[in-house]
């Protein structure tokens, strides 16, 4: 059972879409030398075309399918529809260390808190307090699965990190201190490919994306001050340093603590201080209060992340 000959029959069709994405039905005639030949039969004989092989006439196109449809019952004439496309290409389908990085979006609901309104202004009491307020947020999460030959070792030190310059996801730009690496794991797998075995492991990791960047904002509170003084300056032995006969003064920095009232006494917590590391007066209004961004992570560079 076998087919005689074949053909290119009249009546192809294609599609073509922007960008460069190409779909065609390519349309046969077979001639077998067996009534008893069935449509499984013809389509695996050597002449007739099958998945996975290149398009005839577009070598950037597969075949994906194959039909084959006798003309009539007793008949020997076939009639063989095979559709290609540029958009599959069987070496990728089959290898998994060919397959593209995996990526989902989700959105992690979290809770922070901070003494600032959507405006950057502190909420006080009407005393003037600070008052820490929890509020709902959300941080965008993209979940990474890619399949590696082996783990860089340099890698596994991704975890927690933040990334040191700008990272580039399937066309997004996403700055510096804007990502962290969370939930690195890997498993080792193996499949067989046209009789060759592939070992790879099986990455997956997430990226946490957080607007502020992964830093801290901390008010310039604290329940000492710094304060200068001036006084004598003595020596090693404590002796008063004398220049011609005349004590030698000097201003030094002291921290000492903050006290207010009389009697004088320590605030109930810790107290706005100035750009000099001085209280604030009783009476400072709340846009007096500084605040400082402190980063939290430590930074890296994420090049080594598989993520096309």
């Amino acid at each position: 059972m076998a087919l005689v000959t074949i053909g290119l029959a009249f009546g192809d069709s294609g599609a073509f879409e922007l960008p460069l994405k190409a779909e065609y039905t390519r349309r046969y005639i077979g001639r077998s030398n067996n009534p008893f030949d069935n449509p499984l039969s013809i389509s695996r004989d050597r002449l007739c075309p099958k998945p996975g092989q290149r398009d005839p006439f577009d070598p950037r196109a597969w075949i994906t399918s194959v039909q084959a449809e006798r003309r009539d019952a007793t008949d020997l004439i076939w009639d063989i529809t095979a559709n290609s496309t540029t958009e599959f290409d069987p070496d990728e389908e089959e290898n998994p260390l060919a397959q593209r990085a995996r990526i989902t979006l989700k959105a992690d609901q979290y809770t922070r808190t901070t003494t600032q309104n959507a405006q950057g202004r502190s909420i006080t009491t009407t005393a003037g307090s600070l008052i820490p307020v929890e509020v709902d947020d959300t941080r965008w999460v993209l979940s990474v699965q890619k399949n590696v030959r082996v783990i860089p070792a340099a890698l596994l030190n991704l975890n927690n990190k933040t990334n040191s310059g700008s990272v580039a996801i399937r066309g997004l730009l996403i700055p510096r201190r804007k990502l962290q690496v969370k939930g690195l794991t890997g498993s080792e797998e193996s499949v067989r490919v046209r009789n060759q075995r592939i070992d790879y492991v099986a990455l997956s990791f997430e990226l946490h994306y957080q607007r502020e960047g992964y830093r801290v904002r901390l008010p310039n509170v604290d329940y000492v001050q710094l304060r200068e003084t001036t006084r004598a300056r003595r020596d090693r032995r404590g002796r008063p340093v004398l220049d011609q006969g005349r004590p030698v003064f000097e201003t030094v920095t002291e921290r000492v603590p903050i006290l207010f009232g009389e009697p004088p006494e320590r605030p109930s917590e810790p107290w706005p201080l100035d750009r000099h590391g001085k209280a604030l007066p009783e009476n400072y209004r709340a846009s007096d209060v500084l605040y400082r961004d402190e980063d939290v992570l430590e930074e890296t560079s994420f090049n080594l992340l598989p993520l096309t």
